[in-house]
């Protein structure tokens, strides 16, 4: 790596162990969450291609290109830990292709580029989760820096055009925030093009974008009737909407982007804002979609379907790291020098967030243990959440208390249960925080199968997400 400005890279590389040290234990110790559950759902080795496309895939309101590689990873091992590893596959395929499309005369701001990114929150956070989260950003950053060579080439050739809409595709088919993406920084690049005369550049950058939306546009249209959108109902007045939404935004901006390494962000400054007033060619282009993209995302939240999430807006962040790149490669400023200590420091002030422990399935887990002997052989009801898809619930119970009892039943149909002797009442897992509602609903159940509430002892776990009745003892 070479050496120039005040910024030293061989250092900052050092330090950027740090933060990757953390993100591999994490990846082995932190519990894993609803959301990942889901991941392994709709990826079990066990099911065929053609039954989880139909059945479980066109349901679900993401696109589902993670799902088939995840389901071919797993054939290797289902080990979470491993199942997580993929996301560290993509990282090193992106880094790969990224060192193969920039070729030298970026040499030193990729690698910054890369350093920044594997500091950052984004990249650490969801490689400890069996999501498509690290994939969504590796594509984003490859699509980024695949318009950036557009602009910086007179003449694009075929191959490159290709790759931009290969990735495009991808990506768009990983995360429909990914779609709008590819849609604004497409749009973006064709018109920077028709601005600098180059008309062919416009019409070609143009129709192999409009030409890469159809595959995810013929996704939607094949899964739009089959999704629940109950969960993403926008019937909130508009203003509430739009402070949600903002809320998410600044979030994922201001926490979870510039608070990955504020001094970073703070030498940044300069170069994000001379991108923000048009002084800075390339990067103003790529400010440019990126605020294009925040708006119709808003517009889209508003006034259709409620869609922000701050993780949604991990496909922009790319592009402003890549200037924040830019402006940490050329760098003079004499605080550049402690850039690696604020890398070493900066992840411990998110180890809360990347060991994050939300359902508290390994303390249920636990609590079940000394039971065992008694409930061996006898029926565990189960409470599931009365939420698509339906057949999630009894999938992660069966996976999760399957070796516990002799069979799991639905606690609706348990009227029997009075007569077991298994001290565990019922269990349940993946619920909403602390819902009275379905509290209640089955603990009536319960007293419905026989027993008196003075009988009964409730257990919560991650904030009455993870349910535990047991027979009481006083």
């Amino acid at each position: 790596m070479e050496k120039n400005g005040s910024l030293n890279l061989r250092a900052f590389a050092l330090a950027t162990l740090v933060p990757v040290i953390i993100m591999l234990v994490a990846m082995w110790m932190k519990p894993l969450w609803r959301d990942e559950y889901f991941s392994q759902f709709f990826a079990d080795p066990r099911e065929s291609l053609s039954f989880l496309l139909k059945d479980r895939w066109a349901p679900d309101p993401h696109p589902p290109a993670y799902n088939p590689l995840l389901w071919l990873w797993s054939f290797i091992s289902t080990h979470p830990f491993w199942q997580k590893c993929l996301s560290l596959i993509c990282l090193a395929l992106g880094a790969l292709a990224a060192l193969r499309l920039m070729g030298a005369a970026h040499k030193r701001r990729l690698w910054v580029f890369f350093l920044i990114c594997l500091g950052s929150y984004w990249v650490i956070y969801f490689a400890t989760e069996i999501r498509p989260y690290v994939m969504n950003f590796t594509l984003s950053a490859l699509l980024t820096l695949a318009g950036v060579k557009i602009l910086e080439t007179e003449r694009p050739g075929f191959s490159l055009y290709l790759f931009w809409v290969c990735i495009g595709i991808v990506l768009s088919l990983t995360h429909y925030f990914g779609a709008l993406w590819f849609a604004c920084l497409g749009f973006v690049v064709g018109v920077t093009q028709l601005g600098r005369g180059q008309k062919s550049g416009f019409l070609l950058t143009g129709l192999i974008t409009a030409l890469g939306i159809i595959p995810i546009m013929l996704w939607a249209n094949y899964s739009y009737g089959q999704m629940d959108f109950t969960a993403i109902a926008n019937d909130a007045p508009l203003g509430e909407r739009f402070v949600a939404g903002a809320k998410q935004f600044s979030r994922g901006l201001l926490v979870k982007t510039f608070g990955s390494n504020p001094l970073i962000t703070c030498l940044s400054l300069g170069a994000l804002g001379a991108a923000l007033m048009g002084r800075r060619r390339t990067d103003t282009t790529l400010m440019r979609a990126v605020i294009l993209t925040i708006i119709m995302a808003f517009v889209l939240h508003l006034f259709f379907v409620n869609m922000i999430k701050e993780r949604a807006f991990i496909v922009i962040m790319p592009a402003l790291l890549w200037i924040m790149a830019g402006a940490m490669a050329g760098t003079q400023h004499k605080w550049a020098r402690f850039v690696p200590a604020v890398t070493m420091i900066m992840p411990f002030v998110f180890i809360p967030e990347y060991f994050k422990n939300k359902e508290a399935i390994p303390e249920l887990l636990a609590a079940l243990e000394p039971h065992r002997a008694a409930c061996a052989g006898q029926p565990l009801a189960v409470y599931y959440r009365p939420a698509l898809p339906k057949d999630l619930y009894p999938w992660t119970s069966e996976k999760l208390f399957g070796d516990f009892a002799g069979e799991l039943v639905d606690i609706r149909k348990a009227s029997h249960l009075a007569d077991t002797t298994c001290p565990v009442l019922a269990v349940s897992v993946l619920l909403p925080k602390n819902d009275k509602a379905m509290i209640e609903e089955a603990t009536g159940y319960l007293l419905k199968a026989g027993y008196k509430l003075d009988e009964i002892d409730l257990q919560k776990f991650g904030k009455g997400r993870t349910l535990l009745w047991v027979k009481s003892t006083k």
